[in-house]
């Protein structure tokens, strides 16, 4: 098969993964809004949960454009060792850098809860930093995957 032929393979595939993606982060959402309504609740979540949504979109989309031709071109052009070099390379930085910005993020999540949302009552400040340093753990697996 082209290499060609591949990369548009691969795309494809990733393609489907990103709309079944959306499709269950809807779900999430209607779960989320089912259950807290509109609220402090909601709105604390929301406000923690933002800045690591951030990240892991910009971690999903960097990745569908520049690994999906990375590992085809490796697929095509190189052995299997090649291809499980690629990906342990890519992988392991992925996790190291993803970790880094995890723990920056959950260090830091009291001044950026405060800058996201200035209006927040202390009791609001603190849930919503609690709830963001935990979200800032979560980019690290969803972003390797």
């Amino acid at each position: 098969m082209s290499t060609k032929r591949q990369i548009v393979r691969s795309s494809m595939v990733v393609g489907a993964f990103s709309l079944l993606s959306g499709l269950t982060g809807i779900l999430v959402d209607t779960s989320i809004a089912a259950k807290l309504g509109l609220s402090r609740s909601s709105d604390t979540f929301y406000v923690a949960f933002t800045v690591p949504y951030i990240i892991t979109n910009l971690m999903g989309a960097t990745g569908q454009f520049s690994l999906v031709p990375f590992f085809a071109t490796l697929e095509a052009k190189h052995s299997a060792e090649d291809l499980w070099r690629g990906f342990s390379y890519a992988v392991s930085i992925l996790f190291f850098g993803l970790s880094g910005i995890a723990i920056l993020g959950a260090a830091g999540a009291p001044w950026l809860i405060r800058g996201i949302a200035p209006g927040f009552n202390p009791s609001q400040v603190e849930f919503a930093t609690q709830l963001s340093r935990w979200l800032f753990l979560i980019i690290i697996p969803a972003g390797v995957s």
